[in-house]
């Protein structure tokens, strides 16, 4: 059982001992911890099964490569910051959320964490179109929509762009050195799906074409920037499908873990579902606000 599976489950539990903090148990686990700290929490761990998996887990994690185990460790803080509120009675200054059935108890710490946790997603970079400068020509303002400047989950990811009317259009897809990876028949729509999968952690550029009568125009072109995306790699992607797996499904877990991960459209897909759950809530509208910053 991976270490987010146990985070998860431990939402089902709704009272016990006090647990040691992540940050007890990451010093622990990578030997930062002195000598008082690491007696308290192999005093704990004796007698707490939870805690005691949680640091053998991340005892397993410090061998992990760097770049695995800063990722998950950041995922696992966010989401340790979480659990700790989910797993604590209300108190005078905390708010409550509901999550998919459950009540989540936020104090302004933990708001303040969830929050830096969505404002870490890069802003989505959009080529302006001539029509924002005034041009009147469809051509123009014929631009690609998406993915632009972002991670993508999936390995087969959906492309958009804006329509250009009468036209039909051509989606081409470049790895490295702008080598040729995929290329759409024509279409008559303004969406495509890769046919087959990409590679997982790659980057990739990608036009479209658009063809009407004895004209195209291909966007983005010079001088816009490139149409850019990378596709999560394969360690990470199963991470989260793990998280997605987990029953009831939470919002707030999986809005913070897609953030870590730099998948804007899905994190700002479960903050949404979040804020659409707590209409009433300014707590969820600012989360929402947060992840929103990033389009």
């Amino acid at each position: 059982m991976t270490l987010e599976e146990r985070l998860i489950l431990a939402l089902a539990a709704d009272d016990g001992p006090a647990h040691l903090r992540y940050e007890q148990l990451a010093a622990y686990a990578d030997g930062s911890a002195d000598a008082i700290d690491r007696e308290i929490a192999e005093s704990h761990a004796s007698l707490c099964a939870r805690c005691s998996v949680e640091l053998e887990d991340l005892r397993t994690f410090a061998a992990a490569t760097p770049s695995r185990r800063a990722w998950l460790l950041a995922a696992a803080a966010a989401i340790l910051a979480v659990i700790g509120v989910l797993l604590i009675a209300p108190k005078h200054n905390t708010v409550t959320l509901h999550d998919n059935g459950r009540e989540v108890h936020l104090t302004p710490t933990d708001e303040q964490r969830i929050t830096a946790a969505l404002l870490s997603l890069k802003p989505e970079r959009r080529t302006p179109s001539s029509a924002m400068r005034g041009s009147a020509s469809p051509l123009d303002a014929f631009e690609p929509l998406s993915p632009i400047g972002c991670v993508v989950v999936t390995d087969r990811p959906t492309f958009e762009w804006t329509a250009v009317p009468g036209a039909r259009y051509k989606v081409e897809v470049f790895g490295e050195h702008f080598r040729p990876i995929a290329a759409s028949d024509l279409l008559d729509t303004t969406r495509w799906t890769a046919p087959e999968p990409l590679a997982r952690g790659g980057t990739y550029a990608w036009q479209v074409t658009a063809f009407r009568g004895t004209s195209e125009t291909t966007a983005p072109a010079p001088p816009a920037p490139v149409a850019r995306f990378v596709v999560l790699d394969a360690v990470h992607a199963r991470d989260l499908a793990n998280l997605e797996r987990q029953q009831p499904r939470s919002h707030l877990l999986l809005g913070v873990a897609y953030a870590q991960a730099g998948a804007r459209a899905e994190a700002t897909r479960e903050i949404r579902a979040l804020a659409a759950e707590n209409r009433d809530s300014a707590v969820a509208r600012a989360l929402l606000r947060a992840v929103e910053q990033a389009r």
